[in-house]
């Protein structure tokens, strides 16, 4: 399977969003492995269709985002239903169970970078963040 890097931020923010309390700001190109302009652009198409919503552009260039504040994103019902269909996840399932199968889905397809974020969140929601 191969994710645009629109999905894989899509993925990242519901991984993040099973926590109890979220930290939507650590999503960040670096941690994704993706450059800030293809961060940036795929924010933009994220909004645009409705997959996620509450971002703030702090500054734009010719429509292109110069700098996203995270902090309170959250993904759309319609962005959640996305995510689930995609990688093929049951919506009563408990979040770890989510995260742990989008982590081994992950790995198989060679996402490193996405698969080390959902590590990072399992960790989290198995302490007890």
């Amino acid at each position: 399977m191969i994710l645009q890097a629109k999905q894989q931020i899509l993925i990242a923010l519901y991984l993040e969003g099973q926590k109890d309390r979220p930290h939507m700001e650590k999503i960040t190109p670096q941690i994704l492995g993706i450059t800030a302009e293809q961060f940036n652009s795929s924010i933009t198409d994220l909004l645009d269709a409705e997959w996620i919503k509450d971002v703030k552009i702090i500054d734009e260039d010719a429509g292109i985002p110069l700098f996203i504040d995270l902090a309170q994103v959250k993904a759309t019902h319609q962005g959640i239903a996305a995510v689930e269909n995609i990688l093929e996840i049951n919506n009563w399932w408990e979040p770890a169970k989510k995260v742990e199968k989008i982590k081994r889905q992950a790995a198989a397809f060679r996402l490193t970078a996405l698969e080390n974020f959902a590590a990072k969140v399992l960790a989290d929601i198995l302490k007890g963040q």
